[in-house]
């Protein structure tokens, strides 16, 4: 079901009412409260359609909130759309049905639902689900084994907050800290539509944090009043281990691979889910780079298991900013123009390296990534050349000329 922008201003309006514990709102008053304002004759129509999609998600009519002004209790259009739902009303006074719809309202604890179906970021409380697997299939005795690690998923609201552009800016952002997180604790983060998938394995680095001690990451709310709502909440760090964008991640296949919906809250996880999870990170890394040299002095990141250890830039191992890079540029060298799949056949397509031009020394924490100027494709041979440069790094104009050198040599 759709709500129209009014009726999500409205809604948003009646759960602040929830979480600043008024009883009731006067329909004038709540008309008021938006912007723009509206009539307030036009509040009854809005506001039933609202109450139509709590019933669809299992919630009290939150419309009962709403009354006429002096009275004290919602208007006969609030009794009739009870019966339009099916609501049981017989043998009941529309002050006994009023009361009763209040003291549901006081007493649900999943507001939280309304709110995630219409992207409004609110505090409200949430659960917190563990969700434990059953791997008795994987074991030789047949006994069910839970793994003890703290590792999560959480949910992101990008059409809240832009979490895809704060981690390719900053290597750390702050979160809402909505759970018990503790210092170590990893965490999968699900960005919700139009995404519907996790993109993001950070690590919990610092707990408590309040408001006033948080990284300026106002450029990447949405709404500056959603920010202001922030002001209040204590804060997890986040720092960033990889980012993917990969179809493995969507809503469906996590379904299909323990997670029993999508993630509403922070859900912690273990078992064949955490197992998926982990495994397509592993593979995208792995599938999405070949291996490249740098300085260590240089590198962030490192993959064992070649003959010799292998260090990665995180800049240029960022596989969403990767992405976009390829998608501008495409997937041939910018330097010497080979092309992986041409040469190798359609197994190796879309193989190649992604340089960043800028000096990584260079490089600070407010340094905000452009995929279209500063990350260019290229092969490994060319990668390995620019990075040899004994003082920094060789420019993409010094190898092509190298190249033409030795074409001349050559000839």
């Amino acid at each position: 079901m759709k709500l129209t922008d009014v009726q999500k201003k409205l809604a948003e309006q009646l759960l602040l009412t929830v979480i600043n514990r008024e009883s009731i709102v006067e329909y004038n008053e709540l008309a008021s409260r938006i912007n723009p304002p509206i009539f307030h004759r036009q509040v009854g129509r809005e506001i039933g359609e609202i109450s139509k999609l709590c019933k669809q998600l299992g919630l009290p009519l939150l419309s009962a909130k709403v009354v006429s002004k002096g009275s004290g209790k919602a208007g006969v259009g609030f009794y009739n759309l009870m019966k339009e739902l099916g609501i049981d009303t017989e043998g009941k006074t529309e002050k006994e049905l009023f009361s009763q719809e209040l003291k549901k309202i006081r007493e649900c604890k999943e507001w939280y639902k309304l709110a995630d179906y219409l992207g409004i970021d609110l505090d409200l409380p949430r659960p917190t689900v563990t969700i434990v697997e059953d791997t008795s299939l994987n074991t030789n005795e047949g006994t069910t084994s839970v793994s003890s690690e703290r590792i999560w998923i959480i949910p992101s609201n990008v059409a809240t907050y832009d979490v895809i552009s704060a981690f390719e800016k900053h290597s750390e952002i702050d979160w809402r800290q909505s759970a018990n997180y503790e210092v170590g604790d990893v965490i999968y983060i699900y960005c919700a539509k139009p995404y519907q998938r996790i993109m993001h394995h950070v690590k919990v680095v610092k707990i408590n944090i309040p408001y006033n001690e948080t990284i300026d990451d106002k450029e990447f709310w949405i709404n500056d009043k959603d920010k202001d709502l922030a002001k209040n909440r204590t804060y997890a760090r986040l720092k960033l281990i990889q980012a993917v964008d990969s179809d493995r991640l969507s809503l469906k296949h996590l379904l299909d691979n323990g997670l029993k919906t999508a993630p509403q809250g922070p859900l912690k996880i273990s078992g064949q889910l955490q197992n998926y999870i982990e495994s397509v990170f592993k593979e995208e890394l792995n599938h999405s780079l070949l291996p490249e040299e740098l300085v260590p002095a240089q590198a962030e990141t490192f993959i064992e298991g070649a003959k010799k250890q292998i260090t990665i830039n995180a800049y240029e191992r960022n596989p969403i900013a990767r992405s976009k890079c390829i998608q501008i540029h495409g997937t041939k060298c910018v330097i010497c123009g080979f092309d992986f799949g041409a040469f190798y056949g359609a197994e190796f397509e879309g193989k190649i390296h992604v340089h960043h031009i800028k000096p990584l020394h260079l490089i600070d924490e407010t340094y905000e990534v452009d995929p279209e100027h500063d990350l260019v494709p290229v092969c490994p041979n060319c990668h390995m050349v620019l990075h040899s440069k004994q003082d920094g790094i060789f420019t993409i104009k010094e190898v092509q000329e190298m190249i033409e050198k030795a074409k001349v040599i050559e000839s």
